[in-house]
């Protein structure tokens, strides 16, 4: 059963963006046990600080590192993406990679995730 929060993540996650900490890299989403996203509810160019620029669109994720200095995006790293809304899962695949499944942490009112790696399977 998905809380109201989670569920708002899945329902409106195509064509939503997402900040988390800057610099992250494929080695970053590989590796990391969780990953931390706020959604960004305002114009990019409103944001004061580093971040990594999360747009998830019809089945690809695109990552972005943002740089509000110099107003400069570096990147990109390209997922796919699949939602298993009823279980709380987002899995991401990249290229040559096993599949990521990550399992929705705390979510405040659709605006905050916690995204927890759960166990992964090998591509074919």
């Amino acid at each position: 059963m998905l809380c109201s929060g989670q569920a708002m993540f899945f329902d409106k996650l195509n064509g939503s963006t997402w900040t988390s900490t800057p610099g992250v890299t494929d080695s970053t989403v590989l590796h990391s046990k969780q990953i931390a996203l706020s959604k960004l509810s305002f114009p990019k160019d409103s944001i004061h600080k580093n971040v990594s620029i999360w747009n998830f669109k019809d089945g690809v994720l695109t990552i972005l590192n943002y740089d509000p200095r110099y107003k400069t995006e570096t990147g990109p790293i390209t997922y796919t993406y699949e939602t298993l809304a009823d279980k709380g899962i987002l899995k991401l695949a990249g290229m040559g990679h096993a599949v990521l499944n990550y399992k929705t942490g705390i979510v405040s009112t659709g605006n905050y995730v916690l995204l927890i790696r759960s166990k992964e399977k090998k591509t074919k």
